[in-house]
C-alpha cells in the first residue's frame, strides 16, 4: 500500500475553549499545535480561521497569512485551509486563498446539519474550483453524501483539476450517513480509480473509520474539529489523536508519509 497520509483538523469553526481547553485559536496556539502534530506524524494541517477574542469563525485574510507564516517558519507541513461554513455570502469563504495554502477543502454539494443547511450551489462549487486552480491550490473535495461523488468525478475530469483526485469521505456528521464498514466500501467503490480518499467521522466513529482506512489503503483525518475526546469522557489533544493513528498504522504494517512524500502522492507543487 501507499504510505498513510495523516491530516490533523485542529480547530474547526464551532468548538470552543469551554468545550476543550486544548483547541488552538490564536495564531501562536495554532502554530505551536501544528508543529507538535507534524513532529508526531501529521503531514497535512486542515485549519479554520478563528477570532482570538470571541472564538467565532474568522475570515480575515491577515489571520490566515499570519498562521501560514507561523507554521511555515517551523515545518513543511501541507496547509489545507477550509472553504466551508454557513455564510450569507459563500465567496467570503475564499479569504484564506490570500495566504497561498497548497490545498483547500471544497464541499461537493449541499447538506442539512442540525438546525441549518450548508448550501453549495453547483455554480459556487465550480467557481470555487476555478479560483483554487487560478491560485495554484489543490481542492480536497468533501463528500458529505453519496451523490457528491458525482461532483467529485466531474471536477476531477475537468481542466481545472490537476493530479490525482483527493476526496474526504465524511460520515457520522449531524445530517449524513452513520459510519459502517459497508457504507465506507459503498462510497469508495464510487470513486475513480487512483483517488486518494481520506476518512472523516465525528466522535468515537472517527477511530473505527480511520482503522478501516488504514487497512483498505485510504488515508486518515483526525483532530479536535471532529472528535473532542480521546476515549469517551476524556478530553483529547490533537497530538494524542495523531500519535494514536501512527501507532495503529505501524501495528497494521503501514508506514506513515512525510509531508514531502504526501506532496508527491497528491501531485502538489
Amino acid at each position: 500500500m501507499d504510505k498513510l497520509i495523516i491530516t490533523v483538523a485542529a480547530n474547526g469553526e464551532s468548538r470552543r475553549k469551554k468545550d476543550n481547553p486544548h483547541i488552538p485559536i490564536t495564531v501562536e496556539e495554532v502554530a505551536d499545535d501544528i508543529f507538535a502534530c507534524y513532529e508526531a506524524g501529521a503531514s497535512i494541517a486542515h485549519l479554520h480561521g478563528r477570532d482570538p477574542v470571541t472564538e467565532d469563525i474568522n475570515w480575515e485574510p491577515g489571520y490566515y497569512c499570519k498562521v501560514a507564516e507561523g507554521i511555515r517558519d517551523r515545518c513543511d507541513v501541507i496547509l489545507n485551509f477550509s472553504t466551508g461554513g454557513v455564510t450569507e455570502d459563500p465567496y467570503e469563504r475564499l479569504q484564506s486563498f490570500s495566504s497561498k495554502p497548497e490545498m483547500c477543502s471544497l464541499s461537493g454539494g449541499s447538506v442539512n446539519f442540525t438546525g441549518n443547511a450548508f448550501v453549495n450551489h453547483p455554480d459556487v462549487i465550480w467557481e470555487f474550483a476555478r479560483r483554487a486552480h487560478e491560485n495554484g491550490i489543490k481542492p480536497n473535495i468533501e463528500v458529505f453524501d453519496y451523490s457528491h461523488t458525482v461532483w467529485a468525478k466531474r471536477i476531477a475530469d475537468s481542466e481545472i483539476y490537476n493530479g490525482p483526485l483527493s476526496v474526504d469521505i465524511l460520515m457520522s456528521k449531524p445530517g449524513n450517513v452513520r459510519f459502517t464498514p459497508r457504507h465506507l466500501l459503498f462510497y469508495v467503490e464510487a470513486l475513480p480509480e487512483g483517488t486518494l480518499w481520506h476518512t472523516i467521522a465525528d466522535g468515537w466513529d472517527q477511530l473505527h473509520m480511520a482503522t478501516m482506512a488504514i487497512i483498505m489503503g485510504g488515508h486518515v483525518r483526525v483532530g479536535i474539529e471532529d472528535n473532542n475526546e480521546y476515549v469517551p469522557g476524556k478530553i483529547s489533544t490533537n497530538v494524542e489523536q495523531v500519535e494514536r493513528i501512527v501507532r495503529l498504522a505501524r501495528e497494521l504494517g503501514r508506514e506513515v508519509a512525510t509531508p514531502s512524500e504526501a506532496r508527491e502522492m497528491l501531485g502538489l507543487g
